[in-house]
């Protein structure tokens, strides 16, 4: 059988029978995923006709095709982009966190900075801004939007790029939801929440979305720069409240922006969900069923505090049947109460460890190949734990300390994963043994 491939350490992590199927299923989930792959299956050129995930557009009715990617899938969409369109791509610009392509392309790109925005990302959002307020009538833009994007968009009215970065950092130090993250950043930056397509019309416009948002929700992925908005900067007011920002960071009384409202400026722009949770797990499926087993796909939206997430997956497992994979896609939330350093997939992994059975696994992973730090994300089972033993760690002192990182650096069961360019939030699988 073999593992090797995107998770970089699977042969040091493959001690057991049960550990090398969970990560031959982890590989074949992010091979789903892949954003060269995705591109390819649903972007192609047929004589003068342009095919964009379903929709068609006859190239001669265009003056310029534009390009406009944003986010973790940005650059490795545009390169496979800019293969399949060749001469009919007229420029555009790319804003990612990879570094600057050594080849040169049709695009300008831009390198900006997550998790928390910075004052790089506000200027190439300009530069994003400045293109689009260009386009006529006779363009066709192409977006490509995918997770981290919200970040990368800043633009700011009125507040620092200092004051989001705080109350960002209070929203998830306080276990806000993603929902409720990014409705908060719809209206704090003149790049989300719809504004992209507001700058775009009257151009024509697709967007192709990698969806990292529970459930599959697009208008959320991104924080939705090219979708109309429902929300508005009372419901942001009130999330603020709820988590009793305005005190904690004394902010003034007006400074939420109000996204753009008009309809039909969206009426010429198209949004087209190409990759998400479930396309993953529907692979982990189909390979999990050819090796003998039977795999439930549980929840796309699995969502609560990690470290109790955790215990309750693996109860469930212990309940089930040999032979039995649970999948999970989601993004839960970690409640800071102490010092460490971890992400949720390793403290989700780490808050099921003493729960599991002799013949069980769980594995989780950061589909974008980053579980906030250096690794992708954590595996545990009874091997696991009995090196824990052996180091004298405590499982519910690193918990309590949101250590989860330094647990499983020292037990040495952390994915390595390097950036996928992927993006479709969380995978866990809990698999027991036939």
């Amino acid at each position: 059988m073999s593992i090797n491939g995107r998770i970089k350490n699977s042969t040091l992590l493959a001690k057991t029978s049960l550990r090398q199927v969970a990560l031959q299923l982890a590989e074949t989930a992010l091979i789903a995923i892949a954003t060269d792959t995705a591109i390819k299956r649903v972007v192609r050129i047929s004589g003068q006709h342009l095919h964009l995930a379903g929709q068609v557009y006859k190239l001669t009715d265009f003056r310029r095709v534009v390009l406009m990617a944003v986010g973790k899938c940005a650059l490795s969409a545009s390169v496979e982009l800019e293969k399949i369109l060749g001469g009919a791509l007229s420029g555009g610009i790319v804003l990612d966190l990879e570094t600057h392509p050594t080849e040169e392309h049709l695009f300008r790109y831009f390198q900006g900075d997550h998790p928390l925005p910075t004052e790089r990302n506000i200027e190439a959002t300009k530069e994003i801004i400045k293109l689009l307020k260009d386009l006529h009538s006779t363009d066709l833009v192409i977006f490509v939007i995918s997770g981290g994007a919200s970040t990368l968009l800043c633009q700011p009215r009125d507040h620092t790029v200092e004051l989001e970065r705080n109350i960002l950092k209070e929203l998830t130090k306080s276990g806000a939801t993603i929902q409720e993250i990014n409705t908060v950043r719809k209206h704090l930056s003149l790049a989300r929440g719809g504004w992209l397509a507001d700058y775009a019309y009257p151009a024509t416009a697709c967007a192709l979305i990698f969806s990292d948002i529970p459930g599959g929700d697009p208008s959320f992925v991104a924080s939705g720069p090219t979708f109309y908005n429902d929300t508005n900067v009372f419901q942001a007011d009130f999330i603020l409240d709820q988590y009793h920002l305005r005190e904690r960071l004394d902010l003034p009384s007006k400074f939420l922006i109000e996204t753009p409202k008009q309809e039909k400026n969206f009426s010429r722009t198209k949004n087209e969900v190409i990759v998400s949770n479930l396309l993953a797990l529907e692979a982990i499926v189909e390979e999990a069923k050819s090796l003998g087993y039977r795999p439930i796909i549980c929840d796309t939206k699995l969502a609560g505090e990690a470290k109790q997430i955790g215990p309750i997956i693996a109860k469930v497992l212990h309940q089930s049947p040999p032979g039995t994979l649970l999948l999970y896609g989601g993004e839960t939330t970690v409640k800071i109460t102490g010092k460490g350093q971890g992400g949720r997939n390793q403290e989700l992994v780490l808050g099921a460890l003493k729960y599991l059975e002799s013949d069980e696994l769980i594995l989780a992973l950061a589909s974008d190949g980053r579980d906030n730090g250096p690794h992708g994300g954590a595996l545990g089972d009874e091997n696991t734990l009995a090196q824990a033993q052996v180091l004298g760690l405590s499982v519910e002192q690193e918990l309590a300390d949101n250590n989860s990182t330094y647990f499983f650096e020292r037990v040495g069961d952390y994915l390595k994963i390097n950036p996928t360019g992927a993006n479709v939030a969380d995978l866990i699988l809990a698999l027991k043994s036939h």
